[in-house]
């Protein structure tokens, strides 16, 4: 398989709603770590996809707080998210 291939299941690719296919990303990525594989392993645009998903996911949930206190806010996850928010040209706003 090619390193940086990002794998979903074909209903996901297949279907009109974006949202599933960042949900068939989500679902592989989580069967990579279960299997124990490290970042550095996955695709950086599964990865990036990933953890843009967490982001906004925490951040609806309960908000900033919370996605730092269930992420600790590592350098590798700040570096997948400002990589996957200008790929996908969003503007990042800081202070």
């Amino acid at each position: 398989m090619d390193p940086a291939a990002v794998v979903v299941p074909t209903k996901c690719l297949e279907s009109t709603d974006p949202r599933d296919l960042v949900y068939g990303n989500v679902l592989f990525v989580n069967l990579l770590f279960e299997q124990h594989l490290r970042p550095e392993e996955i695709s950086r645009d599964a990865l990036r996809s990933y953890y843009v998903d967490l982001m906004l996911a925490q951040l609806r949930n309960g908000g900033f707080s919370q996605l730092v206190h269930n992420t600790r806010v590592e350098a590798e996850l700040l570096s997948h998210l400002r990589e996957g928010l200008a790929r996908m040209s969003t503007p990042l706003r800081t202070r």
